[in-house]
């Protein structure tokens, strides 16, 4: 059986394949993750930008529940605790307990995050970060936190990224 052949059949049955790669990679991509393509490029581009944000929100929330069990891990140990130090871990930062730096820094990370963002969701999630900075920066440094108000905030981000999907599973 010849390309040309198969590519007959696939449109009498009502599939449009497209040979270049970033298509390929992003059926590749949703058949990975156990979604069926639907052949409607815009549409499976849709549902792929909605499965790479979720994806990297999770990784995110997983970072930040990291960074705060090594935090208090370090503050049982009588290190100084930098309160803004999970905020940057949100970015990807490290604080280095310096806070006109590690603000700059994370000022300008955000900021890149907005501009390169692959979707409205995330570009909603880093502007809400952008607006927080200011009150993130301003707690003042002691050598104990609380557990309890990491893991809230943290509750309060899965409960968002849970809204999101629901809404994305909805709506798709």
């Amino acid at each position: 059986m010849s390309i040309g052949s198969i590519n007959s059949l696939s449109y009498a049955f009502g599939y449009q394949y497209y040979s270049d790669s970033e298509y390929l990679r992003i059926r590749t991509y949703l058949t990975d993750k156990g979604r069926i393509p639907t052949g409607d490029r815009t549409i499976d581009e849709q549902t792929y930008n909605q499965l790479k944000s979720q994806e990297l929100m999770t990784q995110q929330i997983e970072r930040m529940l990291d960074s705060s069990e090594t935090r208090d891990t370090e503050n049982k140990s009588g290190s100084q605790y930098i309160p803004w130090a999970d905020f940057m871990g949100k970015v990807g930062l490290d604080a280095t307990g310096d806070v006109d730096n590690d603000k700059a820094r994370t000022i300008t990370e955000i900021e890149k995050r907005i501009k390169n963002a692959s979707s409205d969701e995330m570009r909603e999630y880093y502007t809400g970060l952008l607006g927080q900075v200011n009150s993130e920066f301003n707690k003042p440094m002691s050598t104990s936190t609380s557990s309890v108000m990491d893991y809230s905030g943290a509750a309060s981000i899965l409960g968002n990224l849970n809204r999101t999907m629901l809404v994305h599973s909805l709506s798709g």
